[in-house]
């Protein structure tokens, strides 16, 4: 199992606290100029990754925003789906997508991997007049359209 590289080994190998890893790679303005370039560069060797799930954690946002359309062969979604992940980027979220082929369960299960991934709204294309998924959706008070 391949392990990633953590703010830890970052520290270690610059031989600097993790405070000062995390100052460095948050671009706070307390650190030295050349402290931070030097933890950069080696963060950077390393293959360094910033651990979004951490991230999340910490401050309760994902930047993730759920995506759930019915059939993303027609070129209608298509269209809409890559607007939506656009806008997005441009706003620094990133975006999951899931297709549900009209098939109301699959939908469902969609909502649910949504939800328990913690991303922070949804866009949803109903696929039927069904409304249970809706109604976990407001129970979850995760912001959808």
């Amino acid at each position: 199992m391949k392990k990633f590289v953590t703010i830890r080994d970052v520290a270690k190998a610059a031989g600097v606290s993790i405070n000062t890893v995390s100052r460095a790679l948050n671009n706070k303005p307390d650190i030295n100029k050349e402290t931070k370039e030097r933890v950069l560069k080696i963060a950077r060797e390393l293959g360094y990754i910033k651990d979004a799930t951490a991230t999340s954690l910490r401050y309760g946002l994902t930047k993730v925003i759920g995506v759930i359309l019915e059939d993303s062969s027609n070129p209608f979604y298509s269209e809409v789906l890559k607007s939506i992940e656009m806008a997005a980027r441009k706003r620094g979220f990133n975006v999951i997508f899931m297709n549900t082929e009209k098939d109301y369960s699959l939908e469902e299960d969609a909502v649910k991997t949504m939800l328990s991934r913690r991303v922070d709204g949804i866009i949803i294309s109903p696929t039927q007049e069904k409304s249970e998924d809706i109604q976990l959706l407001i129970k979850s008070s995760v912001p959808f359209v």
